[in-house]
């Protein structure tokens, strides 16, 4: 049988993958049917580890079997992102999938067919304060994104400049946590972002805007997981903040008050215009000081019945807001590595059919969806200065 010899690092990387899954040593052992003490070898570079062991150990911790054997993988550092942020989703379906795409992207990228993400010329945000390095990315973001209409089906538009002038894939998929709306990749050389079907549009849209603020910020994190969009802390306020300014520009949300004043018809042309919900707006016009505390309450005591009601005469505005309000988001592959899978099946480099897996689909329906993605409030008080931007940027955005 097969060994693959001694080493301190391997062991060292099992023994990390171990304890990001929250597995005792026992309890390791006891998963891949070896004494404890073969176990402690093996992660103290004592004793080799057989192949067959490896494979055992890859599927105990979820995880490929790259992930053990090569530290510099992106299989290696995923699992690890992800106890470091806290967030406790690796029995998640969703995790499942990103570590299986993430394996074909591995395999693909060995087999000479690369991803080419276009984010060379990304300004440099590491350093800066929360909001600013926002506002940069942002800005950066808009320059290449066209200006939202009424016209425009949002989610599919902003979905379809990610993957067509980022090179960044988006997978829009089932989760079997409710309550896991969105995550990501963030690697530089596979970025990726999850969004769950099955949600409000209004509310994927906003996912969608946010995820890409965690791909963007090139925070060090290899993986991002969001059982809600609060913002908790400042990776998060940074995303919310991110998204809110791609989706609702300041200078249009001012200029559509300017021109229609503070009223029940401009926040509906907003809404319909931005395709975001009406708790995305209202957020939105709190973090840019257009209303105040006390009006930002109000607003989300109404919601959007109180909205809607402004116009009970106005069938078309009415059927167009319900519409917006209800659509939910449909599951859709990650096109570009559909697109590199297509090619390594063409030269021989994998078949067709663990993509297919992954997403539920029959590989003769993934071959037909190849796809050509290369070308592609009256009376309100401002909030005053004492108000904090922490403060401004709190709360649920959708």
């Amino acid at each position: 049988m097969t060994n693959v010899a001694a080493d301190g690092d391997v062991g060292a990387r099992i023994r990390a993958l171990r304890e990001a899954r929250g597995l005792q040593a026992q309890e390791f052992a006891a998963a891949i049917g070896l004494d404890p003490t073969i176990v402690s070898n093996i992660e103290r570079g004592v004793r080799a580890v057989k192949t067959s062991e490896l494979t055992k150990m890859a599927r105990a911790l979820r995880v490929s079997p790259l992930a053990i054997l090569d530290e510099a993988s992106l299989l290696a550092r995923m699992p690890i992102a992800a106890r470091a942020l806290g967030v406790d989703v690796a029995d998640s379906s969703v995790y499942e999938q990103l570590t299986g795409l993430a394996e074909l992207h591995e395999v693909l990228s060995r087999g000479g067919i690369r991803s080419h993400p276009k984010l060379d010329d990304l300004p440099p945000v590491r350093d800066f304060y929360w909001k600013r390095a926002a506002d940069l990315l942002a800005e950066w973001a808009f320059e290449r994104f066209s200006e939202p209409t009424e016209e425009t089906d949002r989610f599919t538009e902003l979905r379809d400049f990610i993957q067509g002038q980022l090179g960044i894939d988006v997978l829009v998929g089932s989760s079997d946590k409710e309550d896991l709306f969105g995550a990501a990749i963030t690697d530089r050389d596979f970025p990726l972002i999850f969004v769950a079907s099955g949600q409000l549009r209004t509310r994927a849209l906003f996912t969608l805007a946010h995820e890409l603020g965690h791909v963007l910020t090139q925070d060090g994190f290899y993986y991002s997981a969001d059982i809600d969009l609060e913002g908790k802390n400042e990776r998060e306020r940074l995303a919310n903040a991110f998204a809110a300014a791609v989706l609702m520009p300041e200078t249009l949300v001012r200029g559509m008050l300017d021109t229609g004043g503070r009223n029940a018809r401009t926040i509906a042309r907003m809404i319909l215009q931005f395709g975001v919900s009406f708790e995305s707006l209202v957020y939105r016009l709190y973090n840019l000081r257009v209303i105040d505390e006390q009006h930002r309450r109000l607003l989300h005591e109404g919601g959007w019945g109180a909205l809607i009601a402004q116009f009970y005469a106005d069938d078309e505005t009415v059927g167009r807001l319900l519409s917006l309000k209800t659509a939910i988001v449909e599951p859709q592959p990650p096109l570009l590595l559909s697109g590199r899978m297509w090619e390594g099946f063409r030269r021989g480099v994998v078949s067709v059919r663990p993509l297919a897996r992954l997403l539920g689909l029959d590989p003769e329906e993934l071959l037909a969806k190849q796809p050509d993605v290369t070308s592609s409030w009256s009376g309100a008080v401002v909030p005053g200065p004492e108000v904090d931007e922490e403060t401004l940027f709190s709360g649920d955005p959708v």
